[in-house]
């Protein structure tokens, strides 16, 4: 019935008189009192769902007071404080505020990743608390504590898929989601018969507890196909397979099935791990999925493609390289060439002139004596007959002997000239033809050095296509 509000008239102090008087069907977990019970009593109560909230604040909130009064009869609520660390310790939760809801009939808690806010926690105990009960009257029996009709059972659980992971996508999927992804390692080797038959039979049971445990994702890996050792390094897991590690990727924790991997090993296992018993580990690696031997050889033939570029790139780079050291050794040798033949012609022009300078003092010193024995004939002339006869005759015999001789000389001097200018380009056509030789020895050698860079390239990418 309406009660009368003395309290201010504000719109806190009316909202804070009406949280007052909700009615609080939350029991305290670890408290005094009647209504306190333990978390192991509770969890045993298998007629409904229940709900276990773990809190920081030293009062229930209005929030759970109003859920566990709009679900009454339909979900058992109870509530675990920060402080109380034993059963901090039992449900396993990190964070708070958190909500962990057992499913009726069951032990394995679902946690609850929404926000903290009505629409969200509706939406999730909708899914799991009974029915609401009705009269004979048709009306509903909202709030009543002893409802005298059958309660009906909730809509079973969707088993969950055993899913193959192919790639680091899948297992991304898997661990990006609220709550627990089962992941187990096998191994198959399909050209086996007794290798199938077990991979079959491990299958089986995956599929079986999936369906009694419907609360995990589940996640089965071949091993060998993947590389998935170093993923299974990470977890901690030994190389003992089949085996299996649940992981939450979002609260970054994992825990490693140690106990036997059967029916009854995975149902103790994921029964203590929905009830939060044993002990979860940090994850210092995001898992990582190893590559499939498609992916390896793929990568091996991008690498192979990427040396042969490399390689061929490289003795390109040699060969041009070599053309461009024979360029400019034939370009040397030309210089060097070019330099000698200068040089023998300025050696032909300076014995030239020598020769000429030579042959012309010869000339003039004929000259000279021509000259000075007609003097002398002149001189003499006017002596005696007889003796200007003699001595007229031995004169003529002595001027005829000089220029003779001059004329000797001055044959002898050409010729010694023309000698040398014939040596000289002699000597000049052999350097010519030498510098010639020793550029097309060089332009051979390149040639050559070319050619071999090609063939061991030419040998490598043969190599390399024969590996691949």
């Amino acid at each position: 019935m309406p009660q009368e509000y003395n309290g201010p008239r504000t719109a806190k102090g009316i909202v804070d008189a009406a949280i007052g008087k909700l009615a609080n069907h939350v029991i305290p977990i670890g408290g005094k009192g009647k209504r306190a019970s333990t978390y192991d009593d509770f969890v045993a109560q298998s007629d409904l769902p229940r709900v276990v909230f773990a809190s920081a604040k030293s009062a229930t909130p209005p929030l759970m007071k109003a859920l566990s009064t709009e679900y009454l009869g339909r979900i058992a609520f109870a509530e675990v404080k920060s402080t109380d660390t034993d059963n901090v310790a039992k449900i396993n939760v990190t964070s708070f505020p958190s909500v962990l809801l057992f499913p009726k009939g069951s032990e394995e808690a679902l946690v609850y990743e929404g926000a903290m806010k009505l629409a969200g926690l509706t939406e999730f105990f909708d899914k799991y608390a009974a029915k609401r009960e009705t009269s004979s009257s048709g009306k509903s029996s909202k709030g009543s504590k002893k409802p005298t009709a059958k309660k009906e059972t909730p809509p079973a659980a969707v088993p969950a898929e055993v899913v193959e992971a192919t790639s680091q996508s899948d297992v991304d999927a898997c661990l990006s989601k609220p709550g627990f992804c089962a992941i187990t390692f096998v191994i198959h080797e399909p050209e086996y018969p007794e290798s199938t038959a077990a991979h079959l039979e491990t299958l089986a049971l995956l599929q079986k507890t999936a369906a009694q445990h419907p609360g995990f994702r589940y996640l089965w890996i071949d091993a060998q196909k993947h590389e998935a050792h170093r993923m299974m390094r990470d977890l901690g897991m030994s190389d003992m397979l089949p085996g299996l590690v649940v992981v939450n990727g979002p609260k970054n924790v994992y825990r490693v099935l140690t106990g036997p991997f059967d029916e009854a090993g995975l149902k103790a296992f994921l029964k203590d791990v929905s009830n939060g018993k044993g002990r979860f580990f940090k994850m210092q690696e995001k898992p990582t999925l190893g590559r499939t031997v498609k992916e390896k050889v793929k990568e091996k033939v991008k690498e192979t493609v990427e040396d042969v570029k490399d390689g061929a790139a490289k003795t390109a780079e040699k060969a041009r390289d070599a053309v461009e050291d024979a360029r400019e050794k034939v370009v040397e040798a030309k210089e060097e060439a070019g330099r000698t033949v200068e040089e023998l012609v300025k050696a032909v022009k300076e014995k030239a002139a020598e020769a000429k300078d030579k042959a012309s003092g010869l000339a003039d010193d004929a000259q000279a004596a021509v000259q000075d024995a007609a003097e002398k004939v002149m001189t003499n002339a006017s002596e005696t007959a007889e003796s200007t006869k003699s001595a007229g005759a031995d004169a003529a015999a002595s001027a005829g002997s000089k220029v003779a001789e001059a004329h000797f000389a001055a044959d002898e001097a050409a010729r010694r000239t023309k000698l040398k200018v014939t040596e000289g380009a002699d000597e000049a056509r052999h350097v010519v033809r030498e510098a010639a030789e020793k550029v097309q020895g060089k332009m051979h050698e390149a040639a050559a050095e070319a050619e071999e860079a090609m063939r061991r390239f030419k040998e490598k990418v043969s190599r390399e296509k024969e590996e691949l």
